[in-house]
């Protein structure tokens, strides 16, 4: 069957050519996966295709887009092929926005409104398809629909079809995954020619813009439309500040990102009379087609979600493009006939991009991610069908949050009921818990402000009003509430220092909070103190574990877990001792955070979340010395501490204890007696294993001396050598049949062994080992005595431990040096039978 033949109006586009083989493949699979790319048609052809084919009988089709703007378009687009008005039989609904009806049988929806449909309707009633289009930017959202379908397909509904599209992915795995084939439209793309970057560029952003632009235009310049690709709005509005007056009235200079008016972005994407460039985020990469283009310049830079530990939460952040990215953009030159793509960063740049795009699984925060999967099934949600499962400690620390935030029983994988109120919510847990613990002390319009505000980008662009708080979170709120007042009034805006648009988005979304959390869209009653009370609260509902002291009357501090910030300059937070950090940056090379956004609390507030008093034993560095203090905590927060009248004697001796063993040597100032003690210890133990003499070191030394002690001073009067035997109990004898301290020699002397060195040494006149044949071995015979043999006046005259050696090879050269200077003592010619002397004897 030729399904484009349905079409009311038809344009032969690539994936016209594989429709009846997909439709063949999910007939079969009930699942697909379809490659094609950029401007093949998928996005708008393949729902059609699905709902014309009658597989679904009189079922709807979805389709899982990953961007507002382009799941409004597509609709549009869909829904002009078919002859047909958005919001009849295709439709769409996106944040915010929603043109559906009881009619619509294809319905475009952003990924995190597909998942709460999902959510509160397991079965997918009335939906026969499912289609996840631009797989390959790997979304979180993107990434649980695939699960909860899976898992739906699996458990209820069998005969759900689901296919998943994308430009460029690894699609057999995924086709594995969800039990269908590969399906694959080649498309028609024009030749592109690529140029790069001569040498890097460090100028401004915005002037490297201006130059790519400024040499499309005068190096064979084809007139065809213009698409500039940059990371964000803020980029978007100074780069248009540059190309606006380089251009003049050969071109319109038009804007397009999510947040931009709908009748701007359908400007934007129209073909025009007048030649246009385009400067958009990366809206324009997927999903989108924008007539006329035959230009790309890509700035090489996209804003991605990266979790922020300092915020608790996720934050934009500026990074390079893949090289996939980087392709899919140029791609976008070569739609309507050759084209050319500049990028902004030379050849050598280019090859050390990465080659794809990371998944956002293994990126972002998860918090969000499990409260979904523990709100779908009470299970660990490693057990969760995650196409690739995220890593294990995104899990566990989204577990961690969410236990704090009161949303997971301990001990179990379930929600509370509190986590079933956060699931209801489209915000990131923590500020769901600012939202509901505001609406619970009866401020439930002023808490949706803030939690917008949090969720949103901020509003701030500057400060140019002096603080009317001590609360950068409730001097927002104030500017906002002004703001609208004055009707969003951009000379308003520009005076107090607030982005309108930023403001505009936070009250829509307060707006829909309000709605979902059964609150009035009327005036808010103002600012009060009890409100402002209410808000700080709020925020200790969600940010608990961003609590932190100030260090001293400065701005720097220091946050629960031991981190140490500083607060940012124009922080409202000036004198509070104790306060919640909102918005922690964390700078790439800097040792300490920095505070953007916080909000003084006080003790009491944190004592109604509960303070821990309890004694412990704090070092002294000055007096070197275990202390004893009561100390009052906030989670692990230190908030005060005061001297402990009555301490714990066996905590203070432990600290001692732990200190003293970081630097044993200087603290003990062993003597020559105990340091030859301890070596022989250490010989022992090395020569000698099986023996199981304990070991004596320095450290261990001192923590048997620490015992009943405070203080380094008190240390170093203490007895080592009982600390040593108290250390060898029982196997004292047994470490002087190893190493013993004397050897007796013929003589009946008993000399000291030194064991300084590796191998223990005997220090003996001569005169007193005559007929000793063997070298005496210690150790349990493992190890020969180094034997130094002395001379009258006891200076070394032979080393040496073969003694038998010494005597048969060595000893006569020895005799004659010796009788020469020593000749009033009897140095006899043969050592093996002249009797040992301990006293040198004259010769007669």
């Amino acid at each position: 069957m030729d399904i484009s033949r349905n079409l009311v109006v038809h344009s032969p586009l690539p994936v016209d050519e594989v429709l009846d083989e997909l439709i063949r493949v999910i007939g079969a699979k009930r699942g697909a996966v379809l490659t094609a790319p950029p401007g093949a048609g998928k996005t708008t052809r393949v729902p059609s295709a699905i709902l014309d084919s009658k597989i679904i009988g009189d079922q709807n089709v979805w389709v899982l887009e990953p961007r507002r703007l382009a799941a409004r378009l597509s609709a549009q687009r869909v829904a002009e092929e078919r002859g047909v008005p958005v919001g009849g039989e295709v439709g769409y609904q996106v944040r915010f926005e929603s043109r559906m009806s009881e009619r619509t049988r294809i319905a475009f929806l952003t990924e995190g409104l597909l998942n709460r449909r999902i959510e509160a309707d397991p079965t997918l009633e009335g939906v026969g398809a499912v289609i996840i289009d631009e797989f390959h930017e790997r979304s979180i959202h993107a990434e649980l629909a695939l699960g909860f379908l899976s898992e739906i397909r699996a458990t209820l509904r069998p005969e759900l079809i689901v296919v998943v599209m994308s430009a460029t992915i690894d699609a057999a795995p995924i086709a594995r995954f969800i039990g269908g084939d590969v399906v694959r439209s080649e498309g028609r793309l024009f030749p592109v020619e690529i140029f790069h970057d001569e040498r890097p560029d460090d100028r401004r952003l915005e002037d490297r813009v201006g130059s790519a632009v400024r040499r499309v235009l005068t190096t064979n310049d084809d007139g065809g439309d213009v698409l500039v690709f940059l990371p964000g709005v803020g980029e978007i509005q100074r780069a248009k500040s540059i190309v606006e007056p380089l251009v003049g009235d050969r071109a319109d200079v038009v804007l397009l990102y999510g947040d931009l008016d709908p009748a701007k972005q359908d400007a934007a994407v129209r073909r025009g009379t007048k030649r246009k460039i385009v400067l958009s985020t990366n809206v324009a990469e997927t999903s989108l087609t924008i007539p006329g283009v035959t230009t790309v310049i890509d700035s090489g830079l996209v804003k991605t979600l990266r979790h922020d530990a300092g915020r608790g939460m996720d934050s934009l952040v500026l990074t390079r493009t893949s090289r996939a990215s980087a392709d899919q953009r140029a791609g976008r030159a070569g739609r309507i006939g050759p084209g050319r793509a500049f990028r902004m960063w030379t050849a050598s740049e280019h090859r050390s991009l990465e080659p794809f795009d990371r998944p956002e699984i293994e990126r972002v925060d998860l918090a969000g991610v499990v409260l979904s999967v523990l709100g779908w099934a009470d299970r660990d949600p490693r057990s969760f069908a995650f196409f690739e499962p995220p890593p294990a400690a995104g899990i566990e620390r989204a577990l961690e949050v969410l236990r704090a935030l009161g949303a997971v029983e301990r001990g179990r994988y379930a929600l509370t009921r509190r986590g079933r109120a956060l699931l209801g919510l489209p915000v990131h847990p923590r500020v769901g818990a600012v939202l509901l613990s505001a609406k619970a002390e009866g401020a439930g319009r002023r808490g949706a402000l803030v939690a917008a505000m949090l969720g949103e980008r901020d509003v701030m662009r500057r400060s140019q009003r002096p603080p009317t708080s001590s609360s950068d979170v409730l001097d927002r709120v104030e500017l906002i509430e002004e703001l609208e007042r004055s009707g969003f009034s951009s000379s308003l805006a520009e005076r107090i220092g607030v982005d309108v648009n930023a403001a505009r988005m936070v009250c829509r979304s307060r707006d829909q909070l309000g709605r979902l959390i059964g609150v009035g869209t009327g005036a808010d009653s103002g600012r009060s103190e009890r409100s402002d009370e209410v808000i700080t609260r709020a925020l200790l509902a969600g940010y608990a574990d961003r609590v932190a002291k100030r260090r001293d009357r400065g701005e720097r501090v220091r946050l629960v877990g031991g981190r140490g910030a500083k607060l940012a300059p124009e922080s409202a937070v000036r004198e509070a001792e104790l306060l919640v950090a909102v918005d922690v940056e964390d700078k790439p090379g800097q040792a300490e955070s920095l505070v953007r956004v916080a909000s003084a609390v006080s003790r009491d507030d944190l004592g109604k979340l509960g303070l821990v008093e309890e004694k412990r034993a704090r070092w002294n560095a000055a007096r070197e010395a275990a202390e004893g203090v009561i100390e009052t905590r906030f989670l692990d927060l230190v908030l005060d501490e005061r001297t402990d009248p009555t301490p714990d004697l066996g905590a203070l001796s432990e600290l001692l204890a732990e200190k003293a063993a970081l630097e044993p040597e200087r603290i003990l100032s062993l003597d020559a007696k105990a340091q030859a003690l301890l070596s022989r210890v250490a010989f022992a133990r090395r020569h000698a294993p099986e023996s199981e003499i304990p070991e004596v070191s320095p450290v261990a030394l001192v923590r048997v001396l620490a015992r009943g002690r405070r203080s380094v001073a008190e240390l170093r009067k203490a007895d080592v050598m009982a600390a040593v035997f108290e250390l060898l109990g029982g196997r004292r004898s047994t470490l002087e049949s190893v190493a013993p301290e004397r050897l007796e020699v013929p003589t009946g002397s008993r000399i000291s062994l030194s064991y300084e060195s590796d191998v223990p040494v005997l220090s003996v006149r001569l005169q007193e080992v005559f007929g000793w044949a063997e070298t005496p071995k210690i150790g349990r015979g493992r190890v020969a005595v180094r034997m130094e043999l002395l001379s009258p006046s006891y200076r070394p005259v032979q080393v040496t431990q073969d003694l038998r050696s010494f005597w048969n090879t060595t000893y006569q050269e020895v005799r004659r040096e010796l009788r020469a200077k020593y000749p009033k003592h009897a140095w006899p010619e043969d050592p093996w039978t002249a009797p040992p002397q301990k006293k040198g004897r004259s010769q007669k």
